[in-house]
């Protein structure tokens, strides 16, 4: 740990050193060879790795920039007070600084490799994958500040806040999760090449369940009809990444949706829950169902489960089972069966 940590524990979890020395190479040669930087060199070659070299350092410059914009940043203002105007700030600060370091560092890259010309192109797709991988990183340490600040000033009691805080993180951990990140970004990468349309598509969909994640996360109750919304904008991304092979079927809009509540980021959990745990294929689809009964809203899916369980199995559920008990009264009713597998959620 640093002096700087020392001085200001706030910023204990922006120095992190397992970060530096893993996360940052590794994102640095990611995302260089999967946008071509490397231009077909072999690892054998000796320019290989000299180029190695030099994608880390522009992953580490990017990276350490980032990181003094986001001290600097630390509680002002506050997430809670003004969550608006935080997140434009850090937006703002990230993307541009990400943008001008990229861009700069690759011109820099093209010139020693004796490109004749700035390959504009791979310098905009790399550049657009670099901005994609800093909105997921920020994300995740904002939210794991978030935690930290509310364990602090809570002490060691469980509160609401802090049941929320954890099931918040438990519904990013398909977004957070390493995996999902570079799923993604082969997903936008691919899509770049082959229908560009459908690569914005994607994109702004990403933005905005990361948007709703963070100006709901914080709040007691949502209405039906917005996280009917949001399920379906989750799971227009699962269908742009796994194709045929998820079938959701969820109720029409009705205005008295309006009128009925539930935790946020509830049924996004079931659905995520699903998928993870599941096999299916464009040729056997899983089927997931989700339908209003009295004031409970009912997911349920069809049982393939994986031959190896998936990690983190059955967490996303105890954290919305702890929301809803604080919340709403009574708790999920689980409803395991031979072929199917349901969740019940209470509706205020």
């Amino acid at each position: 740990m640093t002096a700087e940590s020392n001085a200001n524990p706030d910023l204990i979890h922006l120095d992190d050193r397992r970060v530096r020395l893993l996360l940052v190479p590794v994102l640095g040669i990611a995302i260089a060879g999967a946008t071509g930087l490397y231009r077909g060199v072999q690892p054998l070659a000796p320019f290989f790795w000299i180029a190695t070299a030099y994608f880390i350092l522009v992953s580490f410059l990017i990276w350490e920039g980032n990181r003094q914009f986001w001290a600097r940043l630390r509680g002002k203002p506050d997430w809670l007070d003004r969550p608006l105007l935080r997140l434009t700030l850090l937006g703002l600060t990230s993307f541009s600084w990400t943008v001008f370091a990229s861009v700069t560092l690759l011109l820099i890259w093209q010139r020693l490799s004796g490109l004749p010309a700035p390959d504009w192109k791979t310098i905009e797709t790399t550049t657009f994958v670099t901005v994609l991988s800093v909105a997921f990183i920020v994300h995740s340490y904002e939210t794991a500040y978030l935690i930290r600040q509310r364990r602090r000033d809570r002490g060691a009691h469980f509160t609401l806040q802090q049941a929320k805080a954890r099931a918040e993180l438990a519904a990013l951990n398909a977004q957070v999760d390493p995996h999902f990140v570079f799923n993604s970004l082969n997903t936008i990468i691919e899509l770049n090449d082959e229908n560009p349309a459908l690569a914005t598509e994607f994109t702004l969909t990403l933005a905005e369940v990361y948007r709703y994640v963070v100006l709901h996360g914080n709040r007691d109750l949502v209405s039906l009809a917005e996280e009917f919304a949001f399920l379906e904008k989750y799971a227009s991304l699962l269908r742009t990444r796994f194709g045929d092979g998820i079938r959701l079927r969820a109720p029409a809009p009705a205005p008295h949706h309006k009128d009925l509540r539930v935790p946020p980021v509830s049924l996004q959990i079931l659905l995520e829950n699903a998928v993870k745990h599941n096999r299916f294929t464009d040729a056997a689809p899983i089927r997931i169902e989700v339908e209003l009964k009295g004031r409970t809203v009912i997911v349920t899916n069809e049982k393939r489960p994986l031959s190896k369980p998936a990690r983190g199995a059955g967490t996303g559920l105890t954290n919305l089972d702890q929301r809803c008990k604080l919340i709403c009264g009574p708790g999920i009713e689980i409803r395991d069966g031979d072929e199917t597998f349901a969740v019940v959620v209470p509706l205020l």
